[in-house]
Order: C-alpha cells, then structure tokens, then sequence
C-alpha cells in the first residue's frame, strides 16, 4: 500500500537468507520505483534477470525504469525483446506505446495498443485503459472520428469514466 521503505527493510532480510531470488529483486527494484530511485531500481532488476534469463515482470520493470532516466534505447530493446519471449505481455505493450508517445510516434503507439487491445478481446479481459490511450492518440493524430468512436465504446462499457468525458468534451 506504498509503504516502498517497509518493503525493502523486509525483503533486505529475507533477501540474506535467500540470495539471488528472483522475484525477490523484482519485488526490491519496485520498491525503489516506488521511491523514484531509478538508479538503484536497475540494479535489483538487472540482478533478478542475472538470476532468472526470461523474467519478464523485472524486464518490464527494468525498461521503465530506464526510460525514467532517459535510456531509451536500451528500454525500447528490452520491450521488444519482452515482445518476443511473450507475444500477449499487455503490460509490455501499454509501457511501449507510451514510450513511443513520448517521442510522438503515435503511430507505433497505435499499432501496439491495436494489438494488445485485440488480446485482451481474446482472453475476455478489460482493456479501458488501452481504449483510452489509444483514443488519447487517435486525437494527438487528428483521427477524431476514430477517437469518438473509441469514446463512446468506453462509456458504453463504464459510464462515469472521467477521462472518457473529458477527452470527448475536447472533440466536440
């Protein structure tokens, strides 16, 4: 429930008696996210990857990271290696498409949240969130009919979505 402080004195501890844990580093390193201590943060995922080749929870965790502290090459590898090991990774997907909005490339960010939208179809699981990044940049694109369209199938599904209202009240 944040408190990032308690987590790492506990799992320091643990970490003693169980060295080279993967989940363990995973679970340290979001703690200093937490705490936006980037910096540390590379360290316990790098080791929890050391310890575990394909974790794709501590890639994940890694690459934002890193793109926190501006290594956005080495971040854009580490998704599309994610990508690779694991073609329906969602989380992978959204933290891609925003990096790739954060240097404009709407177009990619389109094309990876299509995707992971279109996987959470598939295994019946929510994707507002994805809809609403997605109709986010549909607008930044001037793609507004794409962008409606993609609102009102939110408030279709969530109502009281606030962000959905906000979004729609710009178009019209």
């Amino acid at each position: 429930a944040g408190n990032y402080q308690k987590v790492l004195e506990n799992s320091q501890i643990i970490l003693k008696k169980i060295p080279n844990n993967s989940f363990l580093l995973n679970l340290i390193g979001m703690a200093y996210q937490g705490l936006f201590q980037y910096q540390k943060s590379v360290l316990f995922f790098r080791d929890a990857i050391r310890n575990e080749k394909n974790n794709k929870a501590a890639m994940n965790n890694l690459a934002n990271s890193l793109k926190a502290i501006g290594e956005y090459q080495e971040s854009e590898q580490l998704y599309e290696k994610i990508l690779k090991l694991d073609h329906e990774y969602i989380n992978a997907y959204n933290n891609f498409a925003n990096l790739k909005i954060s240097f404009n490339d709407y177009e990619g960010a389109i094309l990876l949240m299509e995707k992971a939208i279109n996987i959470c179809k598939e295994k019946n699981k929510n994707s507002l969130d994805l809809m609403f990044s997605l109709a986010s940049s549909y607008l930044s694109i001037n793609e507004i009919n794409k962008s409606k369209d993609l609102i009102q199938k939110i408030l279709k599904e969530k109502s009281d979505h606030v962000g959905a209202h906000k979004l729609y009240s710009t178009i019209l």
